[in-house]
């Protein structure tokens, strides 16, 4: 085996001599394909819907836009407003005020319902009358009086419109399910062709389906409903915004924000730590040349394959800047070693690339991966992550074992020291440190090793106690759910056959015969409201039911959806029963996130160890070499445990990332170990060797990967605040675990093998 790393350290060497003699073809070359992907960058989008969470044939997404196209959108941009009183004269008209120009201004609006037009049936006469609650406006304190009685008669009002405490009144605003973006409306008008029911409409082939509201529309109703609040005032009230279509206006707003803060704290973080090793500007210049070239590669492939930036994928920037500097500085770790002490740029360039270019594509390879792992999810942006997290991190490679060299070969660099042999770096304080810390595994490794076992036994409890939970800001209730609020076409039919009784509320009730049902609805739909379209089809063979909760643990969640799907599947067993709605799906991706990244950390271990043992060149200290991954992995885990922190769609990458970062110092350091043990035959001065060469790059890729992780305590999303410090600390666990155990576990393996040479 070791045979077969030499051969393969003997090509990098003879690839670093080609790429020098051809410094300038290698730029051109680089270039050339930085500049294709750089051209792709406009074309990038953003997505933070929840939809973006489910691939396009997810079953629960395709029920959810057959829901859309029958029923149109249904989250409502919901406007709350808390005067002193509800149904007060002045009050009413600036609701009245607010509502008229909110239908005037706000673009892509379906429909808008407050107190001033909210359904009112009545009967006067043996007719039928459907008109707007505030259709004749109140002159006497008598009128408002009877117009409050009727609202508040009315169960469809209470909790929708108007809070039971009457402190709160709605503005419910639904917009168009459709892009405006449409090429003609009328296309195609002249082939229309009514289907009859249970035919299958035909396929169009000619044109694209319909698109949905784009997110970009969506922030265009946001930002113009936000700026006519600012122009109203009325006295005495506060007015807030909610609702899913603010939620993911406020994420995308974050989300840029977050974005370029992530990016200057990580940038600044990793100069200064580049500065402290390396001390010159080259040392500095080149890493990060080489991972911004790599994010902008990574994000151009993303816009040319029309796949959006989402709230997963945000960290893919911070995280290619860290990862992509790890693989620059063990080259020129190794690179300027040998130049300040061998004054010959070429021939430090060839050790280099033959010293650490094979761990390079190795930890590469192991971090790509792990992170392809996650390209099967089911959830779609866990899926995007993967992949595209796993392409930024291989082009970051080929920067780095292209690029990097033919950059040192063309930029002037100056050794440090006036003599050949001279080390400046030798006696410095890091080497003290370093070597201390291989001391202790030298003389300690048993120690080492039982502290090690019972924090994992520990870590294991702590792994018992973690709980899956996630938070995202009328009668049947299961635990910590409740439905607040129910409607149908059931409430429509009470209205109307309460109407026909003159308004009497003994008649609030559905009517048993059939062919009075019918003779209802069609005086309901002559008197001019088009109100059944939101809750039944043209042909009365689809019924929509909408029920009002709130939306808390998912867990509590899944077992709710499940008890109404088997209820109703039991009141009407010959139906087709669809539960669908932003709680279904979002439900959906959270189990289908538990399940995908399950089975990522499975193969994601299942392939490091296989490349571990191929690395080192044996099945057992391949697999030990496994301990001092998977250790800080568990101990986070367990931590989170005992500190109940929960594990939501977030944190459960924390482990699947982290063991493809901590994998990655495992590597170099086995490699190393490997190479000089070999030459040695001793474990002990293996060890110190080791820690003195590649030690110090991971000391510094450590600082720049937790970093960079912790800079995500500066965003506004609570989960992602959590997820960075959760990674941060992992990474720090694995920097302890190759520093102590990894050294301890060679000692005591290799330590027979010293007594008997």
């Amino acid at each position: 085996m070791s045979g077969i790393r030499n051969r393969i350290e003997t090509w990098f060497e003879n690839l670093a001599v080609i790429i020098f003699d051809n410094r300038y073809k290698t730029l051109f070359v680089m270039l050339a394909i930085v500049s294709a992907f750089a051209s792709q960058l406009p074309k990038i989008t953003l997505d933070t819907t929840m939809e973006g969470f489910l691939h396009k044939d997810d079953p629960s997404l395709v029920d959810y836009e057959a829901f859309k196209d029958q029923f149109g959108r249904d989250q409502m941009l919901v406007i709350a407003l808390s005067p002193p009183d509800v149904f007060d004269m002045d009050f009413l008209a600036g609701l009245k005020k607010l509502h008229d120009e909110l239908i005037e201004k706000v673009p892509h609006l379906e429909d808008i319902t407050s107190l001033i037009n909210a359904r009112n049936t009545y009967g006067e006469n043996d007719v039928l009358i459907v008109d707007d609650l505030l259709e004749n406006w109140p002159q006497t304190p008598e009128d408002l009086e009877a117009i409050k009685d009727r609202a508040l008669n009315n169960p469809i009002y209470m909790n929708l419109l108007i809070s039971e405490d009457l402190k709160f009144t709605t503005i419910m605003i639904e917009t168009s399910a459709f892009s405006s973006t449409e090429v003609d409306a009328l296309e195609g008008f002249d082939n229309f062709s009514e289907v009859e029911p249970g035919d299958t409409a035909p396929a169009d082939t000619d044109s694209d389906p319909r698109q949905y509201l784009t997110d970009q529309e969506n922030s265009e109703v946001i930002n113009a409903v936000e700026a006519i609040l600012k122009s109203h005032r009325i006295a005495d009230t506060q007015i807030y915004v909610s609702g899913i279509p603010a939620v993911v206006h406020s994420m995308k707003i974050m989300m840029a924000k977050d974005m370029g803060t992530f990016m200057c704290i990580a940038v600044a973080t990793i100069v200064l730590f580049l500065l402290t090793i390396f001390r010159r500007i080259s040392g500095v210049l080149f890493p990060l040349l080489i991972v911004l070239l790599s994010i902008v590669s990574t994000i151009g492939l993303m816009a040319a394959t029309g796949t959006a930036l989402k709230v997963q994928t945000q960290i893919l920037p911070s995280f290619l800047l860290a990862v992509g500097v790890s693989a620059s500085v063990h080259i020129l770790a190794i690179f300027f070693r040998h130049f300040n002490m061998h004054h010959n740029r070429k021939n430090a360039i060839v050790y280099a690339m033959g010293h650490s270019g094979f761990a390079v594509v190795m930890t590469s390879v192991t971090t790509a991966a792990g992170l392809l792992s996650f390209s099967t999810a089911a959830v779609a942006r866990i899926g995007d992550l993967g992949k595209f997290a796993a392409a930024g991190v291989m082009m970051a490679l080929i920067y780095t074992i292209i690029l990097l060299p033919a950059l040192l070969a063309v930029i002037s660099i100056k050794p440090f020291g006036n003599k050949k042999g001279t080390n400046d770096q030798a006696l410095s304080k890091t080497d003290a440190l370093l070597t201390s810390v291989g001391n202790i595994s030298i003389r300690h490794p048993y120690r080492i090793l039982i502290i090690s076992a019972a924090i994992l036994v520990f870590a294991t409890y702590g792994i018992s106690k973690v709980r899956f939970y996630h938070e995202y800001m009328e009668g049947l209730k299961s635990g910590e759910i409740f439905i607040g609020k129910a409607w149908s076409i059931t409430a429509i039919l009470k209205e109307i056959n309460r109407a026909l009784h003159n308004n009497d509320d003994e008649f609030y009730t559905i009517p048993q015969d059939k062919r009075l049902i019918a003779q209802e609805f069609l005086l309901f739909e002559n008197s001019g409201s088009d109100d059944l379209e939101d809750v039944t089809d043209s042909r009365f063979s689809k019924a929509r039911l909408t029920m009002k909760v709130p939306f808390i643990d998912f867990v509590v969640f899944a077992d709710f959806l499940d008890r109404i799907s088997s209820y109703f599947k039991e009141k009407f067993p010959e139906a087709a029963i669809k539960v669908t709605g932003m709680a279904a799906i979002f439900v959906k991706v959270e189990y289908n996130a538990i399940i995908s990244l399950a089975k990522s950390y499975v193969y994601a271990m299942i392939i490091i160890t296989i490349l571990m043992i191929l690395l080192i060149g044996g099945v057992r200290i391949g697999l030990l070499s496994m301990v001092p991954n998977i250790t800080p992995i568990l101990i986070t885990i367990g931590g989170m445990g005992w500190f109940n922190v929960p594990m939501d769609l977030f944190n459960m990458l924390v482990g699947s990332i982290a063991i493809e970062l901590a994998v990655d110092d495992t590597i170099h350091f086995m490699h190393n170990f490997r190479r000089y043990f070999e030459e040695s035959g001793n474990a002990e001065k293996a060890v110190i060797e080791t820690l003195l060469t590649t030690g110090r790059a991971i000391t510094v890729t450590t600082c720049v990967l937790s970093l960079g992780f912790f800079t995500f305590m500066v965003a506004n999303m609570n989960n992602l605040i959590c997820f960075g410090a959760l990674t941060g600390i992992t990474i720090i666990l694995a920097l302890l675990s190759d520093f102590f155990l990894a050294p301890a576990l060679m000692i005591a393996v290799n330590r027979k093998k010293k007594k008997s040479s």
